[in-house]
């Protein structure tokens, strides 16, 4: 009996991928020159004819997977504006700490053959005292290669 219903769990899951178009981003993120080998769930902002849309997406160690839909909509000649947002969770002393980021994603990264993103939290000594924020707002510096432009880290 549970064999059974566990086939059957299986095939529904297998049917409902099936039914759904994903593409892959070659995306790579490294935290304080860690890759983040956690999934983490990608919120992609971005304007559409006027109009704020979001979609999701979902990062493994090399990729971020996107509905191929949502994918067309990013690709879209009358897109402007891209911007990933994601949450990731680390510990200080055993207790759990949490960051926020926000980056401004270009378009071309979407078919690059690679985006590695590089992120350094300035509240570590280490990184504050070689490294600046490109913005007031933001508590981390941001360094991003692809394969066709890249967005250096800014030096102190």
């Amino acid at each position: 009996m549970k064999g059974s219903l566990l086939k059957i769990v299986l095939m529904l899951f297998y049917i409902s991928s099936m039914s759904q178009n994903i593409d892959t981003l070659n995306n790579i993120i490294i935290i304080d020159e860690t890759i983040i080998k956690k999934p983490l769930s990608i919120k992609f902002t971005f304007e559409l004819e006027g109009k704020r849309l979001f979609v999701y997406g979902n990062y493994l160690p090399g990729n971020i997977t996107i509905d191929s839909d949502d994918l067309k909509k990013l690709k879209s000649k009358l897109t402007e504006k891209i911007e990933i947002e994601f949450s990731y969770q680390t510990y200080k002393k055993e207790k759990p700490y949490f960051y926020k980021y926000n980056i401004d994603y270009k378009k071309l990264w979407l078919t690059d053959k690679y985006t590695i993103i590089k992120l350094f939290n300035l509240d570590k000594r280490k990184y504050s005292k070689k490294y600046r924020t490109s913005s007031l707002s933001k508590n981390y510096a941001i360094g991003i290669e692809g394969y066709s432009s890249s967005i250096p880290i800014l030096a102190k």
